[in-house]
């Protein structure tokens, strides 16, 4: 299992930037790594989704996502061919000057079929997360700040 956590500052508000984690649909429009997203329901801040990245291939996971606006937003997988876990999470904080001090934490572990192992790289798992993982929040960062107004 690998984990990761690390923050980030954005120059809207978290209400805002918690506006861009929960538009689902657009995940496509604006993460490289993400093909597709299904949404299965919805009740509130809460959510069952599907969504496809691309790793190696295109790999679909069911998550149940909780959340609570400018707060948090929390995931479980409840599905995956390909993943054994993927929980984690965002923590926003807003900053004394109105901005939000995101922090984005997930704990991994892919499933590799054991035909597969000899061919997949044993630190895999590691490798996603450390490539992927700042790419991603900036691919956030940036789409919050293009769509809403600068606090600054």
């Amino acid at each position: 299992m690998t984990a990761a956590k690390r923050d980030i500052e954005i120059n809207v508000s978290p209400e805002n930037f918690y506006s861009v984690l929960v538009d689902y649909e657009a995940y496509p429009r604006f993460l490289r790594d993400v093909d597709e997203v299904k949404v299965h329901s919805r009740d509130g801040d809460n959510a069952v989704i599907t969504q496809y990245v691309k790793v190696i291939k295109s790999i679909g996971m069911t998550i149940r996502l909780e959340g609570e606006v400018g707060k948090k937003l929390h995931w479980t997988l409840q599905d995956s061919k390909w993943m054994v876990k993927n929980d984690g999470g965002w923590d926003l904080e807003a900053l004394p000057d109105g901005r939000t001090k995101a922090t984005y934490g997930v704990e991994v572990e892919v499933h590799i079929p054991r035909l597969l192992r000899k061919l997949v790289p044993s630190d895999l798992q590691q490798r996603l997360v450390e490539k992927t993982f700042p790419a991603m929040l900036n691919q956030f960062k940036d789409r919050a700040e293009s769509i809403h107004p600068p606090v600054v």
